[in-house]
């Protein structure tokens, strides 16, 4: 079969005469291909040979939820799994649920995906997610998804159905938060179309409708410059927090802990969740070190964070607010009053 060097603007632009289906086999990545349906639906599959001979097909996900990078990453992982005597085809189908098991409603679908990203199941770009970044989701589907789409019908929701959902999102002056509520319907969704399939090996879900049109809030990226001005007033506030109001009068209550963690903010300039997640065991105060697990790094790699003086002082400090009415000590420098995490 024919093989050529695909692009993404090469699998976007494929089209298919009327009647037929096209299939684009990848050189670089032998087996991967982008199929296009009679109806103009393209699909990522992989075809890999196991030791008897056999060539089953692995769907991977939708284009264009599912660019050419993140399709040759999962071929690749695919492949290394043959390698190892692995057939992911089969195992797919060993453990996926019954065709009269699967879920209808939408609420059943995003609890299936939450479930497979939280087992490592479900990994589309090769590498679990953290549990910070499935904890948004969550919160994300429960708060803007559930209550329009929770009850719908997986195979009957459309396109309008989710730019309506958007649009109201729109309505209420809510930007960044809209485009994140796309991106996790289409996430859903295309566990469904990767996953579901019935006795056929066809796919239950075909049609991905959180894509096909461009994001509708506007997103600019934060920006904030403080200077030596608004820094020492930050400082002077966060040392006596007690006369803080907002712009109405109304006091601002903040504890202590929380004065400290803002002024390592300010110190360290590392994110919110990295400080506020700070672990005492990636803590060396005596040689000024903070490593931050790559667990907990966007990036998925261990930070070496170089602690000043004055850091490890306020580092200090927060232990000591931490375990202050604690019965044990907790793991964390910023713990939860209510629970030790």
């Amino acid at each position: 079969m024919p093989t050529m060097n695909l692009t993404d603007r090469i699998v976007m632009s494929a089209a298919v005469k009327a009647g037929n289906r096209l299939e684009l086999w990848e050189a670089t990545t032998p087996g991967l291909c982008p199929r296009v349906t009679k109806t103009g639906v393209k699909t990522w599959i992989f075809r890999y040979r196991t030791p008897n001979g056999k060539q089953p097909r692995y769907t991977i996900g939708q284009v264009p939820a599912f660019g050419l990078k993140d399709a040759r990453v999962r071929a690749t992982e695919i492949d290394r799994q043959v390698a190892n005597g692995g057939d992911p085809a089969m195992d797919r189908r060993d453990a996926r649920l019954e065709v009269e098991e699967i879920p209808t409603s939408f609420d059943g679908l995003a609890t299936a995906y939450f479930t497979a990203c939280e087992t490592g199941e479900w990994k589309p770009r090769g590498k679990r997610k953290k549990p910070a970044v499935l904890t948004g989701e969550k919160s994300r589907y429960a708060l803007h998804i559930k209550p329009e789409l929770g009850d719908r019908t997986v195979t009957d929701i459309r396109r309008k159905d989710v730019k309506a959902l958007l649009r109201a999102m729109i309505a209420k002056g809510i930007q960044t938060q809209t485009n994140l509520t796309q991106a996790l319907i289409r996430q859903i969704f295309n566990y469904a179309i990767s996953e579901w399939v019935d006795e056929e090996g066809d796919e239950v879900v075909q049609i991905n409708p959180a894509t096909g049109f461009a994001r509708l809030g506007d997103q600019a990226p934060r920006s904030q410059i403080w200077s030596d001005k608004d820094l020492r007033l930050l400082w002077a506030a966060l040392d006596d927090p007690s006369d803080l109001a907002d712009g109405e009068g109304r006091p601002i209550h903040i504890g202590p802990g929380m004065c400290i963690a803002i002024k390592l903010l300010a110190l360290l300039g590392q994110r919110r969740a990295e400080v506020i997640g700070m672990e005492r065991g990636e803590l060396d105060l005596e040689a000024k070190t903070w490593i931050i697990r790559a667990e907990r790094m966007k990036g998925s790699r261990f930070h070496l964070v170089p602690l000043s003086d004055e850091a490890v002082d306020l580092i200090r400090q927060a232990i000591v607010v931490a375990d202050r009415d604690r019965e044990e000590p907790s793991a964390y420098v910023f713990p939860t009053s209510r629970k030790g995490g």
